[in-house]
């Protein structure tokens, strides 16, 4: 080693030792190391990167019906909230950058905390906050600090619980002009449930995570000990796509607490990965998919990211039309183009059908004054480069030299929502991407460099783009126009991991909206003094990943209150620990496939449906998953049953059955899997198979199909498919099913090596029936499963008494 740079080694818990080294010496000591018989493995240590009212209704009722985008705080677009469903006695790990307990969304003003309420962890020799009596917290575990320097813990956080103090009236919206929006917008999804967090964030200004190398004893366990059983973690590893230590630390810890449910964000790599040389597909994707560790692993929920539903307010959403003086014919619009709005800045609606001059910024980046004469830039559209301040610096530049409004180019492919708005300032601000932007500067007259994240702060562009003509620069005006927005939560994000991975498993597992979600924000400091319910609208699968965990904590709920089956709350029908798996296994069987058809990425446009590339196996909707007694928008006769925690042994087949009440039915299959091996190609350990049968003298469905029919996973409705040998997540939808039909489902172990590599831990399965159907599922795994009661033989027969004459007569 050189000077000043020598090589070390730490514990890194039971599965062994971290070394870090000097780069020149890193060739030959993963020579040297992968020669050795002791080393089992070797693998890179990485550091971690951070990857709603609305949000909340589509995730509860699968949709915003006409009028709940302008009244959305009306109870019955929240049913599960609204009629108790809300999280109530659960505890959610959160493991982020922070939390700004000083929010209002967070804050208890009958129990303040501040840094000297933090004690010592005897373990770890980190601080910790332990609160008795909080109203949103049981503990904040402290790995580096006891505040948020982020503000992307705060708003992970409360999406979950978020629950503004009252009264909230006079206090002030950060980032919002002109804007409806109240705290009450961004009340969390499971607003009684209560946070276990682990604070993540390193000392470093790039913002990374340092997770705990390992990850079972000091993190995971951390947060089951403080009675978490749904943990929610937005956060992984970029770049790592290989079944890596990390997945198999939470496969590990999930086979031995399999009453504990896992959500990892799927990351939002789809295109960060595009300037890859990576052999591509015909879509242009990248085999293996791009969804990061530890969410790539077995027995953890993934959660990609659909886009958001926004309320059509003035502004939100524009179309822009650049047109060039010489397009022919006459006023042609040279280009047209929907930009990413930012809602955190002004409205464009004083804009609209007022042709306004475009101009590039000099310089380019706007992180200084500008230098273009001040005649151009006034009641312009200006565009600038992202880069090298923050947007709020560029907006103020810009607004300072008069421009009307401001697009922002950014430097790489990936979609770009400019938010936080610290000075209030009401210039319009909007964004495309870096080959949408390359276009447009050309139609300028500009040419941006290769490299854009390269361009200096005052450095302006120089000409060459094709619409340039001699010493002058073309004069292109822009006409802006709004646009009504459809169901955009039907269509996933451009940016959300997709699949499927490298051995073939469906990830991620499910989706929900994670672009431009309304939540609680906030930095700095714990001083124990409530702030102004500051807000900001982020987006990115650690945006969503919450979203999904709220949900699986009302799942949670429903059992353990008692709602199921009858979806009313019945203190006789409470079921106290239901497993990870069984949550797993009815947020995907109530899934809904999404609609929409394409996925954005850059400015294709690529089918959703192929294989679940994209959307898992659906998004989340509470409403086809749970039946729940006053729900509006729940199907009539909409059933749930369930069996959970089911041994079974290899070879063995379980079989259940229930008859068809006339239309869907879905069924789906989770297990816990064993670990598999570091780097191992395929991951799957233990193999069980589900086949629905279905047995009815009905006419032909829709299409055509006769039944009967015998159908397994990934058929998925397609009678005659091989048996799944992937993945540990099994899914059957059949469509109209004939009313009266049997529907015969079976469970077979067709390989369980975990009997040799554990014998002492059985592997157990959960299985959950939504849809159209009618009967109980007869095991003692189902909790609404009452077993008849044993037959009441009549005592012997007694003489009859004699007649009341005779009695007399006797005496």
């Amino acid at each position: 080693a050189g000077a000043g740079c020598a090589p070390a080694v730490e514990p890194a818990g039971a599965r062994g030792v971290l070394v870090t080294v000097c780069l020149p010496e890193l060739p030959g000591v993963l020579r040297w190391l992968s020669e050795q018989p002791l080393v089992h493995f070797v693998a890179p240590h990485h550091v971690a990167r951070p990857s709603n009212l609305l949000a909340k209704i589509i995730t509860q009722i699968g949709e915003v019906p006409y009028g709940a985008a302008e009244q959305p705080l009306m109870w019955q677009y929240s049913p599960f909230t609204y009629l108790g469903v809300d999280g109530s006695g659960e505890v959610i790990g959160v493991g982020d950058t922070g939390l700004q307990l000083d929010s209002c969304f967070l804050f208890d003003p009958d129990s303040p905390l501040t840094e000297a309420d933090a004690v010592r962890d005897p373990i770890m020799g980190v601080r910790v906050l332990r609160p008795k009596n909080h109203r949103k917290i049981v503990q904040y575990y402290g790995l580096r600090s006891l505040s948020d320097e982020s503000g992307h813990g705060t708003h992970v956080t409360g999406t979950i619980v978020g629950e503004p103090i009252v009264p909230y009236e006079n206090l002030t919206v950060v980032g919002d002009r002109g804007s409806v929006w109240t705290p009450e917008h961004a009340r969390g999804l499971a607003p009684k449930a209560k946070i276990a967090f682990y604070d993540l964030l390193d000392n470093n200004k790039q913002g990374l995570l340092t997770p705990p190398t390992d990850l079972i004893t000091h993190y995971l366990t951390v947060q089951y000990r403080a009675g978490a059983r749904v943990q929610s973690d937005s956060w992984g590893y970029d770049g790592t796509f290989a079944y890596s230590d990390s997945s198999s630390q939470v496969d590990t810890f999930a086979w031995y607490h399999p009453d504990f449910l896992m959500l990892f964000a799927a990351g939002n790599n789809a295109e960060r990965i595009k300037g890859l040389t990576s052999e591509r597909d015909a879509d242009g994707l990248l085999p293996g998919g791009c969804v990061s560790a530890p969410a790539n692993a077995k027995n953890v929920l993934a959660v990609g990211a659909t886009l958001n539903l926004v309320p059509a307010t003035e502004g939100t959403a524009v179309e822009m039309a650049l047109i060039d003086a010489r397009a022919s014919p006459a006023g042609e619009a040279a280009m047209t183009l929907e930009p990413t709005v930012s809602l955190d800045f002004g409205t464009h609606a004083p804009l609209y059908a007022r042709p306004l001059r475009v101009v590039v910024a000099e310089p380019y980046l706007a992180c200084q004054p500008l230098r273009n004469a001040a005649a151009d830039v006034r009641g312009a559209l200006v565009v600038v480069g992202r880069g090298r301040c923050n947007f709020s610096s560029k907006a103020g530049a810009v607004s300072d030299a008069g421009g009307a409004a401001m697009l922002i180019v950014n430097f790489n492919d990936a979609a770009l929502l400019p938010g936080v708005n610290p000075r209030a300032l009401v210039t319009p601000v909007s964004a495309v991407p870096l080959e949408l932007g390359r276009e447009i500067l050309a139609l300028l007259g500009m040419q941006l460099p290769e490299n854009a994240e390269a361009i200096g702060a005052s450095e302006s562009l120089p000409r060459g783009g094709t619409a340039a003509s001699g010493d002058g620069l073309p004069n292109v005006t822009v006409v802006v126009s709004p646009v009504a927005p459809g169901r955009p939560f039907e269509d996933v994000a451009e940016f959300s991991g997709y699949g499927p991975i490298i051995d073939g498993r469906i990830k991620p597992d499910l989706v929900a909206p994670g672009a431009t979600l309304l939540s609680a924000y906030g930095r700095g400091p714990l001083r124990g003094v409530s702030d102004t319910c500051s807000m900001a609208r982020l987006q990115g699968t650690s945006m969503a990943t919450p979203v999904v965990a709220a949900a699986a904590a009302q799942v949670r709920q429903y059992f353990r209150a008692g709602y199921y089956p009858s979806g009313m709350r019945r203190r006789s029908d409470e079921y106290d620990a239901p497993s990870g798996m069984l949550v797993k296994a009815v947020l995907t069987a109530g899934a809904a496939e999404p609609t929409g058809d394409s996925a954005l990425l850059g400015r294709r446009l690529i089918d959703v449906g192929t294989a679940g590339r994209f959307d898992g196996f659906g998004r989340v909707d509470l409403t086809r998953s749970l039946p729940l007694q006053g729900n509006l928008h729940a199907v009539q006769r909409s059933n749930l049953q369930v069996v959970d925690m089911v041994p079974i042994a290899e070879g063995d087949t379980h079989a259940y059955v229930l008859a068809s009440s006339g239309g869907d039915v879905a069924v789906s299959l989770v297990w816990f899997d064993y670990p598999a091996d570091v780097n191992a190609y395929a991951a799957l350990v233990n193999d069980l198979d589900l086949v629905v049968e279905v047995t009815s003298p009905g006419e032909p469905d829709a299409d055509g199909v006769r039944w009967p029919r015998t159908v397994s996973h990934p058929g998925n409705g397609v009678p005659g498919s091989p048996p799944d040998r992937v993945n540990t997540v099994e899914r059957v939808v059949l469509r109209g099913v004939p009313p009266g039909a049997r529907l015969r489902m079976t469970v077979t172990a067709a390989s369980l090596p975990s009997a040799f590599l554990d014998p002492d831990t059985p592997q157990r399965y959960a299985l959950a029936i939504t849809g159209l159907h009618t009967g109980t599922l007869e095991s003692p795994y189902n909790p609404a499963y009452r077993p008849p009661s044993p037959p009441v033989y009549p005592p012997p027969r007694q003489p009859e008494s004699p007649p009341l004459a005779q009695a007399f007569q006797q005496v």
